[in-house]
């Protein structure tokens, strides 16, 4: 925790606003995305926020299987209440207003969630946006009840399988304009592993966004490297995402930017 309130001191002292940002592409992302105030949702919110709040009180026992480097399973297997996950593994709503901005500031075709828990992003994401959604998650029993969660919306897919075993077989078929939210297995070779499949397929179109940039030291570690990689043009770091653009026409450039609507 003071490693995480360190790292933060550091970035809010090195971070921009919009006001000190020279770049047309980097300025009106924050301006008419990341500043824009989501006042239309506030009744999609509060029931996808009521849909949290049911999960925080669902004492239910669910079986987790680990899944290693590769998508390997462990041998480790064990038990949490739905209680437990809805409560220290789903994303903050200010984080999941920041994704539901992107969304409507660049329309993708498509969004992936790489991550899926117990499906409380995509709830809102597929509340706030008919944008078609497919969320992974690894955990056979975590991904059966996302799929209950989620199944009145027509255009939000959930599926089970290691994000290495789905990412070989599907990644030819992507379309060029996607989203892609990268939330799980924080180790450094998997973060570089998933980020140089989706570099050699994306275009100007396509956005990578990789959660928990700062969640320990593999992944400050990857990010930096992501960072550097001359694959891509862009790179912003908002201390909780790191996002990623690709092939745009403008020099490559990295951005620290502290959203002062973040709370909105």
């Amino acid at each position: 925790m003071i490693q995480k309130i360190i790292d933060f001191l550091i970035f809010f002292y090195t971070s921009k606003s919009k006001y000190r940002i020279h770049s047309p592409f980097v300025y009106q992302l924050i301006v008419n995305g990341l500043e824009v105030k989501l006042k239309e949702f506030k009744s999609t919110f509060k029931s996808a926020e009521n849909f949290r709040q049911k999960l925080q009180l669902n004492n239910q026992l669910i079986n987790i299987v680990d899944l290693g480097a590769n998508g390997i399973k462990k041998k480790k297997q064990y038990t949490l209440k739905i209680s437990e996950i809805a409560k220290k593994q789903a994303k903050p709503l200010y984080q999941i207003k920041t994704l539901i901005k992107l969304a409507l500031y660049f329309k993708p075709q498509l969004i992936i969630e790489f991550g899926t828990s117990l499906g409380i992003t995509s709830y809102h994401l597929a509340s706030a946006t008919a944008i078609p959604i497919i969320t992974i998650e690894g955990n056979a029993e975590t991904a059966q009840l996302a799929s209950k969660y989620l199944s009145n919306f027509m255009h939000v897919t959930v599926i089970n399988n290691s994000f290495d075993e789905w990412i070989s077989n599907e990644i030819h078929q992507l379309s060029d304009n996607v989203l892609i939210f990268i939330d799980g297995n924080h180790q450094f070779n998997a973060t570089i592993k998933y980020y140089d499949f989706f570099a050699q397929k994306a275009t100007k179109n396509t956005i990578l966004v990789f959660d928990d940039i700062y969640w320990n030291d593999e992944m400050k570690k990857a990010w930096q490297v992501i960072v550097e990689k001359n694959t891509n043009t862009v790179t912003i770091d908002l201390f909780y995402f790191g996002l990623v653009f690709f092939n745009l026409p403008t020099p490559k450039q990295h951005f620290k930017i502290f959203n002062t609507n973040l709370w909105e």
